[in-house]
């Protein structure tokens, strides 16, 4: 199944809402409330996000241009993501973090785990019953 997405920035936003498809809000930094370490060879790292349906996934790189999830198809307990910056706009020489908040309406209404595919950055298991809880993918 393929899941429609709509996106919108903070007010200091990371990115143009117009480029981004559906229910996705991208914003600079780790999510409001959380204080995750990741390792330092994380690329990209999953969370549960309060609310039956939402995750976060964090991406790290250009803030000026950050990956951001552009996409989403969810099939059972396995979300595959399309994960991209803006190949026709400039990055920045920082390396930050950068929160799409995702919500997935098509996500099945019990508890199990999710697999999660953060594109060609690793894939990740998380729980839906942990928010906040976050699984790093690393290189």
């Amino acid at each position: 199944m393929l899941l429609a997405l709509s996106a919108c920035a903070d007010e200091g936003g990371d990115d143009s809402a117009s480029d981004l498809p559906g229910a996705v809000a991208v914003t600079g930094g780790f999510p409001a409330g959380t204080a995750p370490a990741p390792p330092p060879d994380a690329v990209a790292g999953a969370a549960a996000a309060p609310g039956d349906a939402t995750v976060w996934v964090v991406t790290f790189g250009s803030s000026g241009n950050p990956a951001i999830v552009r996409g989403a198809v969810v099939n059972d307990h396995r979300v595959d993501f399309t994960i991209a910056d803006d190949p026709g706009r400039p990055a920045t020489m920082d390396y930050a973090p950068t929160t799409s908040t995702v919500v997935l309406d098509e996500l099945p209404s019990d508890d199990a785990p999710l697999t999660l595919v953060l594109g060609d950055l690793g894939t990740v298991e998380i729980d839906r019953r942990a928010p906040g809880e976050f699984v790093w993918a690393t290189r």
